[in-house]
């Protein structure tokens, strides 16, 4: 190498004619050749014959051959950017063709959004036309209520009358007849009223709220006696008599509050009562059709005189049991209905919906007293607290609302479930309350403190359907989506006993009033009694 100047890089020295033939020979492989040029040349230089040069080679020798090498990279070079150019050109492909997909599919979309408008348009100005008719049959429909309510007015003050004119006149007329027992006086008939089978309510006047201040019987009377689901009771291996209840799964059950009467609702779309005078022995006392969806829920009010009934066709329907006929159909929800409960006076009733709203209704008047918002989503569960306006409620957004049914207002809102919320229940006391979610966890609350006494998650994924506490409060029954029913000890949370039996989800279970047996509805269309 030649010496640089300062902050000039080095070049490389010029190559001799020997060393580029010696470099050339090399480069090529060409070893015989290679050795024998050396031979000769250091012969020759050794003899005097070959002088070494002092003149540089031509540099047209090093010059062609660092262009053959760079003619080379070159090459190797523009094969990979052709290989490259290949693949984008294959992706711009592949690009344009999607584009030209998703073209054809925005001009579809706007084709179909332009219907659309056109037949809401079309909608609207129907809608309008028939907004006069409608505002015509509703100012009839009125007229028509206001003619009824006069005319049951009118009707009931005819029949006083005739009673009054014949107690006084029979004496008169008949002075040597026997005395015979009065005339059956007219009463009116307890809350809703009704017309007929078709559910026509007799609008009544407006129902007062009651307040918590009035007392529970249950403090100053004993409890009717019942037989107690004992500890040793529940352990024990109870037989399960299984009727053939519906023809679609059992969705609901309900036990009546006096009597060893069942209400069972299916998704059939009817409520069934059944007679169960044994332990294991039932029968069928009726069968009340109406709805035209599935029977979500069924509540017996205290009396054990009305049946509510909650459905998919987003209405409730209140039955007179008596006379096993629908007198009143409460219909304020615009989606299905999960739940119903009736409040212990009889006159009130809580119901919750897919629409996200617990409604109250005063059935005096078969209206919405009020609508309560709090959830986010579906109300699935609502369950008053004896002897009090509180009222619980279950949601699919994993919390429980504590109402108060008088201002309407959320008192407490609890987050303890993860999943959604499938059931609530108090006991008879009022002092707990449950609350089941659909990953299998089960909560005891205290009602003081609003806090869980104890969890139990002995089933982890299987969903918990329906709770009911036994008569005592000693016993919590889980009806699980696996088919069992499980008996858990309310005073610390122990699964004392697992019931097997139906062979597919256990959909509902209540207590029995009297203590004598458990009853659980099923997925499998069969409901059956333990004992």
């Amino acid at each position: 190498l030649t010496t640089a100047k300062m902050g000039e890089s080095p070049t490389a020295a010029p190559e001799l004619p020997e060393d580029f033939v010696r470099n050339f020979l090399y480069r090529n492989t060409m070893e015989r050749t290679f050795e024998s040029f050396q031979q000769e040349w250091f012969e020759r230089v050794a003899l005097g014959l070959q002088q070494p040069s002092s003149v540089a080679a031509p540099d047209i020798y090093r010059i062609n051959q660092e262009l053959t090498d760079e003619l080379a990279a070159l090459r190797e070079e523009v094969k990979k950017l052709r290989e490259t150019a290949g693949k984008a050109q294959s992706g711009e492909e592949k690009m344009r063709k999607e584009r030209d997909f998703h073209r054809l599919q925005h001009r579809r979309v706007l084709q179909e959004k332009a219907e659309l408008l056109q037949d809401l348009k079309r909608m609207h100005a129907h809608c309008k036309e028939l907004e006069p008719a409608v505002a015509v049959l509703e100012g009839k429909y009125d007229a028509l209520l206001r003619q009824n309510m006069l005319t049951t007015i009118d009707r009931d003050r005819a029949r006083q009358q005739i009673n009054t004119l014949q107690s006084t006149q029979r004496p008169a007329t008949m002075p040597t007849a026997p005395p015979t027992a009065p005339p059956p006086q007219q009463t009116m008939r307890k809350p809703p009223t009704a017309g007929s089978q078709s559910g026509t309510l007799r609008f009544g006047r407006e129902t007062t709220m009651l307040t918590d201040t009035m007392p529970d019987p249950r403090l100053t009377q004993p409890l009717p006696s019942f037989n107690a689901w004992t500890s040793s009771r529940v352990r024990q291996s109870l037989a399960g008599a299984a009727i053939d209840a519906h023809t679609q799964p059992v969705s609901c059950v309900a036990a009546h509050p006096s009597k060893n009467v069942v209400a069972t609702g299916s998704d059939d779309g009817i409520v069934k009562i059944w007679n169960c005078p044994g332990r294991c022995d039932c029968e069928q006392g009726g069968v009340l059709e109406g709805h035209r969806g599935w029977v979500a829920a069924v509540d017996f009010s205290q009396s054990g005189e009305l049946l509510a009934s909650a459905s998919g066709d987003a209405t409730v329907k209140l039955w007179d049991l008596e006379k096993q006929v629908c007198t009143a159909t409460l219909a304020e929800h615009s989606h299905p209905v999960w739940a119903v409960s009736i409040h212990h006076s009889g006159v009130f009733a809580a119901s919750g919906s897919m629409d996200a709203a617990v409604k109250i209704w005063d059935l005096n008047t078969g209206r919405s007293r009020q609508t309560l918002r709090a959830h986010k989503e579906s109300v699935n569960t609502v369950a008053f607290q004896n002897y009090s306006n509180t009222l619980l409620s279950g949601s699919a957004d994993r919390t429980l609302v504590l109402w108060d049914a008088r201002s309407g207002l959320a008192t407490k809102t609890l987050r303890a479930h993860g999943v959604t919320v499938n059931s609530v229940a108090f006991n008879r006391a009022g002092d707990r309350f449950a609350s089941a979610d659909s990953d299998g966890l089960v909560l005891l609350w205290d009602t003081r403190s609003l806090t869980p006494v104890w969890s139990s998650h002995t089933a982890p994924g299987i969903a918990a359907n329906r709770l009911a506490f036994d008569p005592s409060g000693s016993v919590l029954a889980v009806a699980r989506e696996d088919g069992t029913v499980s008996l858990i000890e309310t005073a610390g949370g122990v699964e004392a006993n697992t019931l097997t039996g139906h062979t597919d989800a256990a959909l509902g279970v209540a207590f029995a009033a009297s203590g004598d047996y458990l009853v659980s509805a099923g997925a499998d269309c069969t409901v059956r009694l333990w004992a």
